[in-house]
């Protein structure tokens, strides 16, 4: 049974649980399927009905969302910082990173959140974006609200490194994994080459991604063939752009030195050294790691 149809099974019992993990690469669809899911919870009918107030009200928010025209509301901190966006429904939060991370003052807010009584629906629905951004104040902080989850709500964290987050809130949570898409889908939906759609895990964003940076795509191809010297070249370019651009360098790194390995290219010993040093910065990026330094030589 597919993650899909487990999900609509569950909601159709009412059997959805207080907080729900769905993690898996990049861009397979976990926040379609969060926000989908969320319709449904706050409808009382799987994946929704489309046609109540509550339906209407959160199909509202997703064509704001889409339009990138979300209405702030006024959760804020004494220094006035925004913390989360609301769409038309009264009984659904969406948490994104504020910047880089997800901060403590963001937990808080959805804290008082849960607090409030529904207004259109029975429940209350909290979607938390990109949950590996959330700082360790902020986990110990959800961390209690998932230890004693308030009545009649949900938690969704949506994640594409659920190894990032504590072993305890992985563990407060029903652990749903979305499998990446076939090759195949990814080529047609996404509009890309047979090689991109190979090297895009099964992402649609990440062959969207490739197909705008071949740049980026180029300088990690060349990067294994390279002499030490120009290898410290290709990372001080990488080193220049967005966090964006960096993470898909390291990303096809890892595929590349793994696919030599596999070819017998690349020497045991020094792939899997690289393989660890590429590990280590995926998880440092956000906290500026100088690549030439620590993937050089």
């Amino acid at each position: 049974m597919g993650v899909r149809d487990f999900l609509e099974k569950a909601q159709r019992l009412n059997r959805i649980p207080n907080a729900l993990l769905l993690y898996g690469e990049e861009g397979v669809g976990k926040s379609t399927l969060a926000l989908e899911l969320s319709r449904g919870i706050l409808c009382g009918k799987p994946w929704g009905c489309n046609n109540c107030k509550s339906c209407k009200s959160f199909n509202s928010f997703l064509n704001k969302l889409k339009g990138g025209s979300l209405k702030e509301i006024s959760y804020l901190s004494e220094e006035g910082k925004f913390l989360y966006l609301m769409g038309e429904h009264p009984d659904f939060i969406l948490l994104i990173p504020d910047g880089a991370t997800l901060k403590i003052e963001q937990v808080r807010a959805m804290e008082e959140f849960l607090d409030l009584r529904p207004v259109l629906s029975k429940k209350k629905v909290v979607l938390i974006e990109k949950g590996e951004r959330m700082e360790p104040p902020s986990q110990n902080a959800l961390l209690k609200t998932l230890e004693e989850p308030p009545f009649n709500s949900t938690i969704i964290i949506t994640t594409s490194r659920r190894e990032n987050l504590l072993k305890t809130i992985q563990s407060r949570c029903f652990n749903l994994y979305v499998e990446p898409l076939k090759v195949e889908k990814v080529k047609e939906i996404a509009k890309v080459s047979q090689e991109v759609a190979e090297l895009s895990g099964g992402s649609v964003s990440r062959a969207k991604l490739l197909k705008e940076r071949e740049e980026v795509l180029h300088l990690a191809k060349n990067f294994l063939n390279s002499e030490p010297f120009k290898r410290y070249e290709i990372l001080k370019a990488v080193e220049g752009k967005d966090l964006e651009d960096r993470e898909l360098f390291l990303y096809l790194l890892e595929l590349f030195t793994l696919k030599s390995l596999k070819e017998g290219g690349e020497d045991y010993e020094e792939a899997l050294n690289l393989l660890n040093r590429i590990g280590e910065n995926l998880s440092a990026l956000k906290r500026g790691v100088k690549l030439s330094l620590s993937l050089f030589p």
